[in-house]
């Protein structure tokens, strides 16, 4: 009977045993799934960062391009600006020349009116004494 006994209880021992470890296997599985799950979570997150990142860097670069070609353009533009105040103070000073230039030919013009002037009279008064001499 003792060993019976004995028999039956290490077959009830070696089947918790076995339901024991079963159990404790489906946790461990259970947990495997979920760390890869998880895994598969950061996996894909880490990767969306990435992404992220990249299209961070080439916005930039774009950016960047484009405040060059900016950079350029506002040299071109402040060099002609350059050219352009340079050729408007020739502008001036030839305007001032010809300013000058035109109230001397009025003082000339004034003055040679003063003259014809007296020379319509002078030719009036010889005319009245031709006149008077007939």
């Amino acid at each position: 009977f003792q060993s019976d006994s004995f028999f039956l209880f290490n077959a009830c021992s070696s089947s918790n045993f076995f339901v024991s470890s079963e159990a404790q296997l489906t946790e461990i599985s259970d947990t495997l799934n979920s760390n890869e799950r998880e895994i598969a979570s950061l996996i894909y997150n880490v990767e969306s960062i990435e992404n992220k990142r990249k299209t961070a860097i080439n916005q930039f670069e774009v950016e960047k391009s484009e405040r060059l070609k900016l950079l350029e353009t506002l040299k071109k533009v402040s060099s002609e600006r350059s050219e352009l105040i340079g050729k408007i103070q020739v502008l001036e000073l030839e305007l001032a020349e010809a300013k000058q230039s035109l109230n001397a030919k009025e003082s000339q013009f004034q003055l040679l009116a003063a003259i014809n002037d007296e020379s319509n009279r002078e030719i009036e008064s010889i005319a009245l004494q031709r006149q008077l001499l007939k």
